[in-house]
């Protein structure tokens, strides 16, 4: 995944794949500064920084890697290069944000699984059950707004919301303990 300054084109196809790759992982990327620095304005800051030099060395990461533990690495870095630059008291050790920063990197991969499963348990629901997850978390209307849209019993739409919440974590946690025996 070069990038050849004599071939526009093919730096294209980089930043195509780049532009691919940081839309999927940065709300992660950022999720994953904010548990090294604290402080939505140090985040800011790492965060661009970090986009910044995962633009400009795109050339140098490994399509066969994977990206999001890339730019977590130029993210942390760019943490410990805030801290060193604004010569904060130490509240936590270099140490200690280095077991920080790989635990936060390993439960972003795990959200991103269990994430994955939902979507695809969310596709095997019926059209009925589907609509009513989008009417309450995507709409986000009140039980009782939807009882009374649907002329149904607030009870009923508890009752149908609790049987789809069964389901839908029924089906997250055997696709996670699939992809755990695989």
């Amino acid at each position: 995944m070069e990038c050849s300054a004599g071939n526009p084109a093919g730096e294209n196809v980089d930043r195509q794949e780049f532009a691919r790759l940081f839309s999927r992982d940065a709300r992660r990327l950022y999720a994953f500064v904010m548990t090294l620095v604290f402080s939505h304005d140090d985040a800011e800051e790492v965060f661009q920084n970090a986009s910044v030099i995962l633009w400009n060395k795109f050339g140098e990461f490994r399509p066969d890697s994977n990206f999001f533990a890339w730019a977590s690495r130029v993210a942390y870095y760019e943490a410990l290069d805030l801290r060193k630059r604004k010569k904060r008291a130490a509240l936590i050790s270099d140490e200690s944000l280095e077991v920080l920063a790989s635990e936060a990197a390993n439960l972003a991969e795990e959200s991103s699984e269990r994430m994955a499963a939902l979507e695809d348990c969310l596709g095997r629901l019926s059209a009925g059950d589907r609509e009513l997850i989008r009417e309450r978390y995507f709409l986000q209307q009140p039980p009782k707004e939807m009882a009374s849209n649907r002329s149904r019993s607030l009870d009923s739409i508890y009752r149908a919301l609790s049987r789809i919440h069964q389901r839908l974590l029924a089906c997250v946690e055997g696709k996670l303990a699939q992809e755990d025996l695989a």
